[in-house]
């Protein structure tokens, strides 16, 4: 296209050259005839002008093809570059998985290594759930059945012996706050026990086993009673009762109301009797420690206002014979 244009042009000044000659021509007929010199003139100023401008466009379309010349090698140079760059490229990309492999098989111990480690940092810290997803790791990724298998079945065994070992301290531990009547604290160890292990058949059992234990003992609280009643042994069967209060159900209680009357009945008369024989024996500190008993513990009956009424005075004779010589 560029060698079709600079043909095109240089018939076009061809042309122009041609008739500024002609103008030249007839320029110089008329100056000799008629001497008109405008027009010879004229034509030399065109042959000069047309040549100026073919020499001056001649010019440029040589730099303008010395640069489309430059570009185009330029265009050329950089698209070897580019091919060029492109086959580094995929050597390097294909150097790069050879070397992942090669890596792969080379580090293939080390990572398997890495792996029992951070098995072993699991079950340490207790978690199991992590510790078998990397025991199935060691088979997926690495393709070692047997030694998952093996991991799996450790991870098993030491969680069941970490299980046991810590059921036997909370075991132990319940068991002294059952010999100790603390129950609820028993069963606040054994639902913190649940929580960490809520699968386990034994940890599930444990609850159970406490709240019968507690009924056995109530029981034997139940058979001490009755038989402390039976005997008409008065302090021991209140102290019993003291025991069962935080055993007994509202319905347990109502229907040993009449048991229980009996019994403080006859406290509260051999209270009474104690008293009276104080004063009358004239053992006036003896007599002022049942008369405050009777107070604190039947602070509404008959013989606890009787005894108010007689305190005042006790207090000032046990005074008086206090502050008396010995054998006056």
């Amino acid at each position: 296209m560029d060698q079709r244009k600079s043909t095109k042009g240089t018939w076009i000044f061809l042309v122009l050259l041609l008739l500024s000659i002609g103008l030249c021509v007839v320029g110089y007929w008329l100056a000799n005839s008629h001497g008109q010199w405008a027009l010879l003139a004229g034509g030399c100023l065109s042959v000069i002008f047309t040549l100026a401008a073919w020499a001056i466009t001649s010019v440029l379309a040589n730099g303008r093809t010395a640069v489309q010349q430059r570009n185009q090698e330029l265009l050329v140079g950089l698209g070897e570059q580019m091919r060029h760059l492109g086959e580094i490229l995929n050597q390097i990309c294909e150097q790069q998985l050879i070397s992942d492999r090669a890596k792969s098989v080379a580090f293939r111990s080390r990572e398997r290594e890495a792996v029992r480690r951070a098995i072993e940092e699991d079950i340490t810290a207790g978690d199991w759930d992590a510790a078998n997803a990397l025991a199935v790791e060691m088979e997926t990724v690495f393709g070692y059945r047997q030694e998952s298998v093996r991991l799996r079945d450790e991870i098993a065994q030491k969680r069941q012996d970490i299980l046991r070992r810590e059921v036997a301290e909370v075991s132990t531990l319940i068991d002294g706050y059952m010999r100790s009547e603390q129950w609820s604290a028993a069963q606040k160890e054994a639902e913190k026990l649940a929580q960490s292990y809520p699968n386990d058949q034994m940890v599930k059992k444990l609850p159970q086993e406490i709240e019968s234990r507690r009924q056995a003992f109530k029981k034997q609280l139940l058979d001490q009673w009755h038989e402390s009643v039976h005997r008409r042994d008065i302090d021991g069967s209140i102290g019993i009762l003291k025991k069962l209060d935080t055993y007994l159900s509202p319905a347990e209680a109502e229907s040993m109301q009449e048991s229980v009357r009996g019994v403080f009945k006859a406290k509260l008369d051999n209270m009474r009797v104690q008293f009276s024989a104080a004063v009358q024996d004239h053992h006036w500190a003896e007599a002022i420690r049942v008369g405050d008993a009777i107070m604190r513990d039947f602070p509404n009956a008959k013989i606890a206002q009787e005894v108010r009424e007689k305190m005042a005075a006790l207090r000032e004779r046990a005074n008086v014979e206090a502050t008396q010589p010995a054998g006056v």
